[in-house]
């Protein structure tokens, strides 16, 4: 018996959960590798853009992890690790009052991230 076709949506769930996996080992190129597939199949998994963005800068591909970051954003305006994500890339590139603008961003999301976003907003307000 052939199992079932999967949809779009359900294989680009797979890629996404095996890019999580390749994160987890350690292995960033292979992960950006199946988050960039699950995208191909479902263009507004704002996770996996995410989860690309982080692989990339981790990689140090800055200027790919911010247009994923960007990209999250746009899709899902709420997820409070893609604007702090966005806010580090920016500071990496030297962009600080973007970075600033960013952390904002993420104190008016969410109060739990107060502390270290006061912290990292401070460190490029004075640079």
């Amino acid at each position: 018996m052939t199992p079932p076709e999967l949809t779009p949506e359900q294989a680009a769930e797979e890629f996404f959960q095996r890019g999580l996996s390749k994160d987890d080992a350690g292995d960033f190129e292979g992960a950006t590798a199946d988050y960039t597939k699950a995208i191909a199949l479902n263009p507004n998994h704002a996770r996996a853009f995410y989860c690309r963005g982080l692989s990339r800068e981790l990689q140090g591909d800055f200027d790919g992890a911010l247009a994923d970051y960007s990209e999250t954003i746009r899709l899902n305006p709420n997820l409070v690790d893609a604007h702090l994500g966005k806010g580090n890339v920016l500071a990496e590139k030297g962009d600080h009052e973007a970075a600033i603008v960013s952390y904002n961003e993420v104190i008016r999301l969410n109060l739990d991230y107060v502390a270290v976003t006061y912290y990292d907003r401070g460190c490029h307000a004075w640079i």
